[in-house]
């Protein structure tokens, strides 16, 4: 059961990693979505954490 969950949430992120890169200045989308998949890829929301810092 655990395989299946884990691949559909991949499904999901992909488009989500793409509004997500997109959205830099997109905060609200960064806090609803962030969330959902904040424990799935920790270390691409350290990605983005530096490039909202620069601007």
């Amino acid at each position: 059961m655990e395989s299946l969950p884990a691949e559909v949430s991949g499904k999901e992120l992909s488009p989500v990693f793409t509004i997500f890169t997109r959205g830099n200045a997109g905060s609200e989308t960064r806090t609803a979505v962030g969330v959902s998949f904040r424990r799935t890829s920790v270390r691409e929301n350290s990605s983005t954490d530096e490039t909202d810092r620069r601007e």
